[in-house]
């Protein structure tokens, strides 16, 4: 699946990294394209499958649709000869294609991927704040009502709901409290006469500068650092990575990327907004309809 986003992402897939090996275009078939490129296609095949299982529609002709669009993107003919320059744009990019009987099939597999939330942040956050609610004085809550608070939370604190409303970050300061210009000091107390205090230069035994020893960490890192040799490994005796026999690591476009002084695009591509389609089988939908059972190519 990891490969299958590399390859339908617009913007790295254009770089060339991807080892597919394609053979001519005119020739391409089962026989000629590479392990590579035949993973990809059943990893695909697979996920269609999965998609038409779950939302109950589709025909044995997606499998072949699903093919003929997929080659059609590696070998980056109509509808996909533009590129994609910004990268957040790339679910928007592959919304704009969905509206193209070219690349409807491919589409639905490419929003999918690229809709997945790259972070847990929002998640881990609602589910502290769910156990904030829940606590040993509210328990007698249901778990619809602790969804409904989480949601009311969400909506008056980020108005997620209110497109017209704009979150502004706020810092509520103490107030500077004045110091007084005479401090009058409380009468002694008997247990102040007992115990008297230390006088200035000298500290009570209570106070130590260093309580974990960390210092002594320091020190036993220090010595581990000078013990250790460098090693020295050989071009012959280094193990290559699995994934660089799929993706050309030494690959300048892709290097480029993610060093310090690649130059960041200049060019954007003006987000298209996709209409929602809605389609209805014609006819019951069966098990036997999903594509990747029979099809080959």
């Amino acid at each position: 699946m990891f490969l299958l986003a590399y390859l339908l992402d617009p913007i790295y897939y254009h770089d060339g990294a991807l080892r597919l090996a394609l053979p001519p275009r005119a020739s391409f078939s089962k026989r000629t394209a590479s392990s590579l490129v035949l993973r990809l296609i059943a990893s695909a095949r697979c996920m269609l499958q999965n998609e038409q299982l779950q939302v109950r529609s589709g025909t044995k002709e997606d499998d072949t649709k699903l093919i003929a669009q997929l080659t059609a993107y590696m070998y980056v003919e109509a509808p996909f000869t533009d590129t994609c320059c910004d990268p957040l744009q790339r679910l928007t990019w592959w919304k704009a294609r969905s509206q193209d009987s070219n690349a409807s099939i491919i589409s639905i597999l490419a929003i999918k991927l690229f809709s997945v939330s790259p972070s847990e942040m929002c998640d881990e956050r609602t589910a502290s704040r769910l156990s904030t609610f829940n606590s040993a004085k509210r328990n007698g809550l249901s778990a619809e009502n602790l969804v409904h608070m989480a949601q009311l939370h969400d909506h008056w604190t980020y108005g997620l709901e209110s497109p017209a409303y704009t979150h502004k970050a706020t810092l509520q300061l103490p107030t500077v409290q004045t110091t007084p210009k005479s401090i009058r000091l409380p009468a002694p107390t008997l247990q102040d006469l007992l115990n008297p205090a230390y006088p200035d230069d000298k500290e009570p035994s209570f106070f130590v500068n260093d309580p974990y020893n960390a210092a002594a960490l320091d020190a036993d890192e220090e010595d581990e650092e000078e013990d250790d040799e460098p090693m020295v490994m050989r071009g012959s005796d280094v193990e290559r990575l699995e994934i660089d026999e799929l993706i050309d690591l030494a690959n300048s476009k892709l290097i480029a990327r993610y060093s310090d002084s690649s130059e960041k695009a200049s060019s954007r591509e003006p987000a298209v907004a996709a209409r929602p389609s809605s389609t209805v089988p014609a006819t019951p939908w069966t098990e036997d309809n999903w594509a990747a059972k029979d099809a080959d190519f």
